[in-house]
């Protein structure tokens, strides 16, 4: 039985090393992010603007949302109003908050200087 539960711990120890844990002071917990994700503003527009928001702020939704996030610039611009609606008060998108991971990828990017 000894020997199961050290096989255990080193097999969960061992299957973590390719993860990084980011911890998330609200109700989320700690969220795994895979240590592959490059945080810049082409992976953050791939895996979160693109697919959740640019239908509703950019120039091809018609701006409806009023706050325009196709490039990096202009994200930047709106980077604290960003992190309000989507990280802290998760009101963003309207269809339904983003996934705990997305968050903390998103929340990451921000407290890490949003590189380009």
């Amino acid at each position: 039985m000894r020997s199961l539960i050290i096989y255990c711990v080193l097999f969960m120890g061992a299957s973590a090393c390719n993860y990084r844990e980011v911890s998330d002071q609200g109700t989320q917990g700690t969220v795994s992010i895979p240590s592959e994700i490059t945080l810049n503003f082409l992976t953050i527009s791939e895996k979160i603007l693109a697919p959740h928001c640019l239908s509703c702020h950019s120039n091809a939704g018609g701006n409806i949302g009023q706050v325009n996030l196709e490039t990096y610039s202009e994200a930047l611009q709106n980077i604290a109003q960003l992190r309000q609606t989507v990280v802290d008060d998760r009101r963003m998108p309207p269809s339904g908050p983003l996934n705990s991971e997305l968050t903390q990828l998103l929340k990451q990017w921000i407290e890490s200087g949003a590189p380009e």
